[in-house]
């Protein structure tokens, strides 16, 4: 006797396995290529590791605190500092130069000129003394005014 329900169950599993065919080769490729990448980035990863290591004991090897100190004998360089001409011809031509850019900044934003021009119209007399003595009251009273467009108000204690 046929068994019916075995050849559906056959047949059923034959069209799926027939189905997923396609499927389960691009995963198994897919696995490859996974484990393979994985393989050559372990390697990649020992070389760097490597290659890291070999850096930090070239970078060890030549570190400037890794080199003995060297003494300069101060006394020593200044008299070979001293004894050259060149040295202190080049200092003495920084030196000038310095002065004149100072020199010049100071000259091109300060008038001398109309500093004098004022303090000759003054005379000896300082300014105090004109305000002091009410001599320019009269003005700065108007000149407030005129600022406060002649307002006034009042203060009361």
């Amino acid at each position: 006797m046929f068994d019916l329900n075995q050849i559906l169950s056959a047949a059923l599993n034959a069209a799926v396995a027939e189905a997923i065919k396609p499927l389960v080769e691009r995963i198994e490729k897919l696995e490859f290529v996974d484990a393979d990448r994985h393989e050559r980035l372990r390697v990649l990863e020992g070389a760097l590791t490597d290659r890291v290591a070999a850096l930090e004991n070239i970078t060890a090897e030549f570190s400037p605190t890794m080199q003995p100190a060297v003494h300069i004998d101060e006394a020593k360089m200044v008299e070979a500092l001293n004894s050259q001409e060149w040295f202190w011809e080049k200092l003495r031509r920084v030196a000038d130069a310095a002065a004149e850019q100072v020199m010049e900044d100071h000259t091109s934003s300060y008038d001398h000129d109309d500093y004098d021009n004022v303090y000759n119209e003054w005379g000896s007399e300082e300014v105090s003394d004109f305000v002091k003595d009410g001599y320019f009251e009269d003005q700065i009273e108007e000149k407030v005014k005129e600022v406060l467009n002649n307002a006034t108000f009042s203060v009361s204690i």
